[in-house]
């Protein structure tokens, strides 16, 4: 009898769960999850290069080798973009100095880039079914805080990588040589992602919530941004034949192709997010109405 009821009661869950993914993948269907990647991607596109242009000028002002930084920034970014960034170095370079760390010019490439997180703001109140009525100096506000926040952590998590590879291989150069080093890498990476995207998923969506709402789909979100950044190096770099079809403008199109592909894990974190939060808020409410009708 026992055996039974247990039974019934896997049964029940099973039942549950596959009712939870078909809702959440009507969900996704609903938000046009893959349209609104791409829209997202289009303005991640247009605020791509002004980033690394104000990324440049931060880094020369702290006197980090941006050569090194942006080598370093592979880690996150697939090689063969990186690439693309590093050929035109010294454009960038140039228009960096140009428009130097406090001024006008730097404001301007700041708010260009800033774009992105606008459009991805927009985005991430979505799945929790809030309009955004913030007024537009607070989302502006957001967006370029979301920028600066974003370099800040390219360039500390990039020197501190740098810091530690220096260390290892002075101290510890058999660990420097083993595979142990790598995973340890991709985990601080893991760890440094999933934290300034959980900062993005608490601090930018018109609603209240705490880290535990986001962490889930935060970490989901990194896993396949790291994922798909080196699969996509390995893919561009043995199977593909982009250069043959798109020719000169072979870089944009593999940038946006990234960007689109970073867009679904970031969004998708996002929706995941959102249905535990409704789905939690549900719980409580029926919760809430069984003690109303005991009493």
């Amino acid at each position: 009898m026992l055996f039974h009821d247990s039974g019934k009661y896997q049964l029940k869950e099973d039942t549950i769960m596959a009712e939870d993914i078909k809702l959440f993948v009507k969900r996704l269907y609903n938000h046009d999850l893959l349209g609104t990647a791409a829209q997202l991607s289009y303005y991640l596109l247009l605020s791509f290069f002004p980033f690394i242009i104000a990324l440049i000028s931060i880094v020369s002002s702290i006197s980090i080798d941006k050569y090194k930084l942006l080598s370093e920034m592979s880690l996150f970014i697939p090689n063969y973009i990186m690439d693309i960034v590093y050929q035109n170095t010294e454009f960038f370079t140039k228009r960096a100095s140009d428009i130097g760390t406090i001024s006008i010019g730097f404001i301007t490439t700041i708010y260009l880039s800033s774009r992105g997180f606008r459009a991805l703001t927009r985005q991430l109140n979505r799945p929790y079914h809030v309009a955004e009525d913030r007024s537009i100096l607070v989302t502006w506000t957001m967006s370029i805080v979301a920028t600066l926040l974003f370099a800040g952590f390219i360039v500390v998590a990039v020197s501190a990588y740098i810091l530690w590879e220096n260390y290892v291989n002075l101290y510890f150069s058999a660990l420097a040589a083993s595979s142990l080093y790598h995973i340890l890498r991709f985990v601080l990476l893991f760890m440094g992602l999933t934290l300034v995207i959980s900062v993005f998923y608490i601090a930018m969506p018109n609603v209240k919530l705490k880290y535990h709402h986001v962490l889930l789909g935060a970490s989901i979100s990194s896993i396949i941004w790291i994922l798909v950044s080196t699969g996509f190096e390995i893919y561009i770099t043995h199977f593909s034949n982009y250069a043959n079809i798109y020719g000169s403008i072979t870089g944009i199109i593999l940038i946006l192709l990234w960007l689109y592909i970073v867009s679904i894990a970031i969004l998708l974190g996002n929706e995941i997010n959102g249905f535990f939060y409704y789905k939690k808020q549900d719980t409580i409410q029926i919760e809430a109405i069984k003690k109303a009708a005991e009493k």
